[in-house]
This record gives structure tokens, C-alpha cells and sequence, in this order.
């Protein structure tokens, strides 16, 4: 499979994931916070600051995105293909 159909069926993915999580009913979301506390080791948060002045043009994208995780890992894996 090529690199781009891998970054397709990621997004695709992705979207149904987002489409999922906006339909959840809260009990169906507490099942799926049970399910990230039980899987926790599994996961890895990393976070960024950014200044409004110096950064602004960043801010400005990222906020424009919808899935700025699906972004980000996006750019990682391009660079370093």
C-alpha cells in the first residue's frame, strides 16, 4: 500500500472516529472514558505552547482545523518519511 492511501484510510478513519464521538449518547461516552482509563499505558500526551504574539499565525491555523491531532501526526509521519 502506498504512503498515500495509508494517509487516507487514517483520515478516513479519523472522520468516522470524530463523526462517532459527536453522536455518543453519555452513556456510551463514559464507557469509552472507562476504556481510555483502563488502556492509559497505551497512550502518550504531548502539548505545546504558543505565544499569541510570536505564534500568532499558528494559532491562527490550528484554529481554523478541526482535527489538530490528526494534523499534527499528519506533518510528523511526512517528515519523517
Amino acid at each position: 500500500m502506498s504512503s498515500y492511501e495509508d494517509v487516507y484510510q487514517e483520515k478516513v478513519k479519523i472522520f468516522f472516529n470524530y463523526l462517532k464521538e459527536k453522536n455518543m449518547t453519555e452513556a456510551e461516552k463514559r464507557a469509552r472514558q472507562k476504556y481510555d482509563q483502563a488502556h492509559k499505558d497505551n497512550y502518550r500526551n504531548y502539548f505545546i505552547k504558543c505565544n499569541k504574539e510570536t505564534d500568532a499565525d499558528i494559532i491562527k491555523y490550528l484554529d481554523a482545523v478541526k482535527n489538530k491531532q490528526g494534523l499534527i501526526k499528519e506533518l510528523i509521519r511526512a517528515h519523517i518519511s
